[in-house]
């Protein structure tokens, strides 16, 4: 069921998004960099984590939080003031 449900998103993305804007342009150049290079950083900080004595809950807050400078830092990344959602590719 999940294959189907990803499917349907991408072939409805395909149709409704034909043009892309100029954010949504330069992250796709870059996406394939942030799927090589994100995962290992996410393996490297849940490994620290694990010999952490914690409660499950906070050491999930603390991994999200270590790993999220590492997909700011991509050159792809939107600056905080630029608009980078599904509604930004009909305005431009």
């Amino acid at each position: 069921m999940a294959w189907g449900i990803i499917l349907a998103l991408v072939t409805g993305c395909q149709r409704r998004f034909i043009t892309l804007s100029p954010i949504w342009k330069n992250l796709t150049r870059r996406v394939y960099t942030i799927y090589i290079i994100h995962p290992p950083v996410l393996v490297g900080v849940a490994l620290a984590l694990r010999a952490v004595d914690a409660p499950t809950l906070l050491k999930f807050a603390v991994h999200r939080l270590a790993s999220l400078p590492d997909l700011l830092r991509r050159r792809g990344a939107p600056a905080p003031d630029q608009e980078a959602g599904p509604g930004a590719l009909n305005r431009a």
